[in-house]
């Protein structure tokens, strides 16, 4: 959260679907090619001003990886749950 706060992203923009995609891109540049990537957009400029407004803006954005965060936690806690249930066996009075 506070790197997108900061930055207006977690983390830096990507270029290529996967590392193998990049690797290609450049080896198939000649050697005295000046690499030249396209003007980046700031996600940070799209950011409000006031500090409140930020941090709503930051949550968000983020909201869909909390969701998915969630979820795990969710489903991590209930497989723990069930094989605490399993090894305590059955319950006798």
């Amino acid at each position: 959260m506070e790197r997108l706060y900061r930055f207006g992203a977690p983390g830096p923009p990507r270029r290529f679907r996967s590392r193998s995609d990049e690797i290609r891109y450049l080896t198939s540049l000649p050697v005295d090619h000046p690499l030249q990537w396209r003007q980046r957009l700031d996600p940070a400029a799209t950011l409000p001003l006031d500090r409140d407004e930020r941090a709503a803006e930051t949550v968000r954005r983020l909201l869909p990886d909390l969701r998915k965060l969630n979820r795990y936690e969710r489903r991590a806690f209930k497989a723990k749950q069930d094989a605490l249930r399993k090894l305590a066996g059955p319950v006798k009075f």
